[in-house]
């Protein structure tokens, strides 16, 4: 049975790798014996392979393409998204929730704009999976989310970002205005 994997970064031309949320194995690097494997992949496509280990590297084969995202005037959201995803993710951790809510986004995105307001929550998904939750702990749904509600998500979502690190390494930066 082939993985399922979603690119959440290149590194060509300097490396010949990608990064990778795998739904079984979570983040991982991955290169391939064959390049064109690896040039067929850009930032967010989900792609099935195969998986071998050689010489303490991960090298993928049979690659089929099964999605590509379709983010017209979202680009700049998606982008956000799979920086978060690269930074906040470990090497190696796996927790098949994280791929499947990255992999339901794809729906999303393919409306035409996704509203300020599903980009807060989706957020808020994202962080409340990784164990960071907010102090009151209320549960957020796209239809009970009022404008006291949105404004604190919009704050907790800027300090679970801002409490990173490396946050000033993030290229993009989500303007909730």
């Amino acid at each position: 049975m082939k993985n399922i994997g979603i690119v959440l970064k290149t590194f060509f031309p300097i490396k010949q790798q990608i990064l990778v949320l795998d739904r079984k194995l979570g983040k991982l690097f991955l290169s391939s014996k064959h390049q064109n494997n690896l040039l067929r992949l850009c930032n967010g496509v989900v792609f099935e392979y195969n998986l071998e280990s050689q010489n303490d590297k991960n090298l993928i084969t049979d690659v089929d393409i099964i999605r590509f995202p379709n983010v017209g005037e979202n680009i700049l959201f998606f982008h956000h998204i799979l920086e978060l995803y690269n930074f906040f993710i470990p090497i190696g951790f796996t927790y098949c929730q994280l791929f499947d809510s990255l992999y339901s986004m794809y729906d999303l995105l393919e409306q035409e704009n996704i509203t300020k307001k599903e980009q807060k929550l989706f957020l808020y998904q994202f962080f409340s999976l990784l164990g960071m939750c907010p102090i009151n702990e209320k549960e957020f749904g796209l239809n009970s989310i009022d404008l006291q509600d949105e404004k604190f998500l919009e704050k907790w979502i800027n300090t679970c970002i801002n409490s990173h690190p490396n946050v000033s390494f993030l290229k993009t930066k989500i303007p909730f205005n």
